[in-house]
């Protein structure tokens, strides 16, 4: 038998009073917390690498580059000989289009240093390795030959040394003492 009688009023509750999502209730230092936590794993990693000396450079042997420039037979390449191991060369190309070596080095200080020789003539190989807003600063001595030297407009130094059918320049942010040491060791 069916009754009529009158169910209690039970109220469905609409889509502005849905129960509290399980996000609801969550402030701005539970989300600084979170990052914190997953920023504590990052912070490991970098202490770690740091500590390993992660600005490790990797060495390369330019003999292979120097062969090549020699066997152009386009100037005569001077070579370092007699460069501790505390010169880290770290790049190194030879290329045809215009005769240029280029053989990239770290000093022993820490310094950055690119040995830079070609048979382009001189004036145009100064503007284009060293700018047009060089200044000369003086002439040194190192090895046979008498080196200009030039102070560039970002702080770092050259020296050139200028011969008939090749240029060497030597161009950096190391000391002058490293430069002309480079130098000296060109034969």
């Amino acid at each position: 038998m069916v009754t009529n009688e009158a169910q209690p009023d039970v109220e469905q509750p609409t889509e502005e009073e849905a129960p509290p999502s399980r996000r609801h209730g969550r402030t701005a230092r539970d989300m600084v917390l979170s990052l914190v936590v997953l920023l504590i794993p990052v912070a490991i990693i970098v202490a770690f690498v740091w500590a390993r000396g992660g600005d490790d450079v990797i060495v390369i042997d330019p003999g292979p580059t120097i062969a090549e420039a020699q066997a152009a037979h386009a100037f005569p390449v001077a070579v370092p000989d007699g460069l501790s191991s505390d010169w880290k060369p770290i790049s190194s190309q030879y290329t045809t289009s215009d005769n240029t070596l280029r053989i990239g080095y770290i000093t022993p200080t820490g310094g950055a240093v690119q040995l830079v020789e070609s048979s382009t003539p001189t004036d145009s190989m100064l503007i284009s390795e060293l700018g047009d807003d060089v200044r000369p600063t003086g002439v040194v001595a190192a090895g046979n030959a008498q080196w200009n030297t030039y102070e560039l407009h970002n702080g770092g130094r050259a020296v050139v040394l200028a011969e008939n059918g090749r240029t060497v320049i030597i161009v950096g942010n190391a000391q002058a003492s490293e430069l002309q040491q480079l130098a000296a060791t060109l034969g």
